[in-house]
């Protein structure tokens, strides 16, 4: 990861990478408890809308404190599943 940011390649993170599958099939579940069929343009749909919306949020956050985007969705990722836990009063 070091050489390739010190070459300046962006590396997409894992996290938004593989995300898209777990996007979709959460989307399907839930539309599935409602008896809701999803045509395979609506799930591409909100797949991108999601995933482009983390995206220019982890890029947003990369530029502005100078970490790398890898970095930036683990903080991401860290912040939701606190704020979850929190709302739920696990913590």
């Amino acid at each position: 990861m070091e050489v390739l940011e010190q070459r300046g390649v962006m590396v997409a993170p894992d996290v938004l990478a593989n995300a898209g599958g777990v996007v979709a099939s959460m989307d399907e579940y839930s539309r599935s408890l409602s008896a809701m069929k999803m045509t395979r343009e609506e799930v591409f749909a909100t797949v991108e809308q999601s995933l482009g919306a983390a995206y220019d949020n982890c890029l947003e956050r990369s530029r502005a404190t100078g970490a790398s985007l890898t970095e930036v969705a683990i903080a991401v990722v860290v912040e939701r599943v606190y704020d979850a836990m929190r709302r739920r009063r696990m913590t």
